[in-house]
């Protein structure tokens, strides 16, 4: 029998001046002999800093690329990525597109559907914030280390129209009545083509795309726990049948439903458990399964002034 490794997930919240930019943190610690081996879903941007263990990523499980740098940046994606990992400890943060926004900047479309070394985020401050998380002596400390350098960029920004922008389109494509590329430039108060140029930038993808993957999260995330015969029941308003929901799983996930769901999904499984058990104890505060599943990707940005610092 093929040994599989314990996973465990630590989740915890930044500092609430940067909840509209970072959902969360969380800690990945795999123990014991083995590897995991999982596909990670369509996510937004994420920054990962590698401690120890061995990790490969790749859009085919046949064809995964040894990670070759420590701290990385997975832009945002439509496409599932596999994942094989090993015995060690990873530090997460997830980023919204208005933390792309607010706490990065640049055009969002370079990183999108690749792995990216933290320099060509942060330059020469990448190695010294990966170096703070590392030394960290537990995961309080690795949070208070992330969110002192994400509130030092936050502080040398604004909150500006671009930001009621991404607040808009953040909206309507979470709504299921938005559905096309027309309605989103409607909603947003935009022309069409202004809001391509202005979703590939902030966002990663052209509106199509964009629609298309929010559509889909929507379903993936209602179809978890759920019977084969009750998926029908649950089919996104944007859908026209089940067979136009399987093409998109194939087209997103490259697997079909039922092959997707009869995996073992080790590292989304403790995902779950650390969510669900956080939400009944009560230490999961402003983290709720809802907002597990990224598909808003969105928090409102309430500040109004520059952030100040204590």
């Amino acid at each position: 029998m093929t040994q599989v490794p314990h996973i465990e997930i630590r989740f915890a919240l930044p500092d609430e001046r940067l909840r509209a930019f970072i959902p969360a943190y969380w800690d990945i610690i795999v123990t014991g002999p083995g590897v995991v081996e999982d596909l990670l879903r369509p996510e937004w941007m994420a920054i990962r800093m590698v401690f120890s263990g061995k990790w490969s990523f790749g859009t085919h499980k046949a064809q995964l690329s040894p990670l070759t740098d420590k701290a990385i940046l997975h832009g945002v994606a439509t496409q599932a990525q596999w994942v094989h990992g090993t015995e060690g400890k990873v530090f997460c943060a997830a980023i919204f597109p208005m933390g792309w926004h607010r706490l990065i900047g640049g055009d969002a479309s370079i990183h999108s559907e690749k792995i990216s070394p933290l320099s060509a985020l942060f330059g020469e401050d990448a190695d010294p914030l990966f170096a703070a998380i590392e030394s960290a002596g537990s995961l309080d400390a690795r949070i208070a280390a992330a969110d002192a350098f994400f509130l030092d960029r936050l502080a040398l920004t604004e909150r500006s129209e671009i930001s009621d922008w991404i607040e808009r389109v953040s909206l309507a494509i979470a709504d299921p009545e938005c559905a096309t590329v027309e309605e989103l430039a409607l909603r947003v108060g935009m022309s069409q083509s202004r809001i391509a140029r202005f979703t590939k930038r902030h966002f990663g993808f052209l509106p199509k795309k964009l629609i298309q993957r929010a559509r889909f999260l929507r379903m993936l995330h209602s179809m978890e726990g759920l019977s084969v015969g009750q998926w029908p029941h649950f089919l996104d308003p944007q859908y026209a049948d089940q067979s136009h929901m399987i093409r998109d799983f194939k087209k997103f996930i490259g697997l079909s439903p039922t092959q997707y769901f009869a995996m073992e999904r080790p590292l989304l499984a403790a995902v779950f458990q650390t969510l669900m058990a956080g939400i009944k104890s009560g230490e999961a505060e402003g983290m709720s399964f809802e907002e597990g599943r990224q598909v808003l990707a969105f928090r409102p940005d309430t500040a109004k002034d520059e952030v100040m610092l204590p």
